[in-house]
């Protein structure tokens, strides 16, 4: 597995510097989580796909270099340590308290649900002027004229690594929105 140390990117054989950030792209080996079944680097206690401990070797080396020992996982999408009582498991996914509203594909994170097809197509094109990759998972059906319930609903996704970012483009977005009503 060849990854980015600084972004957490993974890369092809043939990269050997990350375009993002110019750091040296390191060979590490894999290791499956017990929890999604998703590979992980050698390296990671906590699975970054679910937040699980990727084994329970990998918890008992964080139990005793920490002294941690109510620290029951880590936030799929911020990373932070989700101690026991806090925080939210959906499926196999952790969340922190303050991002267990977000819904995660396959490390996507829905920034926006809307009902309007001009809406969602906007506000990709201005997350990929902004260079973040962006997804529309839409679940309209064409068969009937509907604006509610789940025959409507455009999902926008991004990358969880880029979510911070797109949340301040929607921020900008939706004020900009508001000046133009006044």
């Amino acid at each position: 597995m060849r990854y980015c140390p600084e972004c957490g990117y993974e890369y092809k054989p043939e990269i050997r510097e990350c375009p993002d950030c110019g750091t040296e792209i390191l060979e590490f080996e894999s290791e499956t989580c017990e929890a999604c079944q998703e590979e992980t680097a050698d390296h990671q206690t906590f699975c970054t796909h679910c937040g699980n401990f990727v084994s329970g070797p990998r918890k008992l080396q964080f139990v005793i270099k920490t002294q941690e020992r109510d620290v029951v996982a880590a936030c799929c999408i911020c990373g932070d340590w989700i101690h026991e009582g806090h925080g939210k498991k959906e499926g196999t996914h952790w969340f922190c308290d303050a991002d267990d509203h977000y819904q995660v594909y396959e490390d996507w994170v829905v920034l926006k649900v809307t009902s309007q097809d001009f809406q969602a197509h906007f506000l990709k094109a201005a997350l990929d002027s902004a260079s973040i990759p962006a997804m529309i998972f839409n679940q309209k059906d064409s068969s009937y004229v509907t604006t509610a319930g789940d025959l409507a609903i455009i999902k926008i996704m991004v990358p969880k690594d880029h979510l911070a970012e797109a949340e301040e483009i929607l921020t900008e977005l939706n004020q900009h929105e508001s000046e133009q009503e006044e």
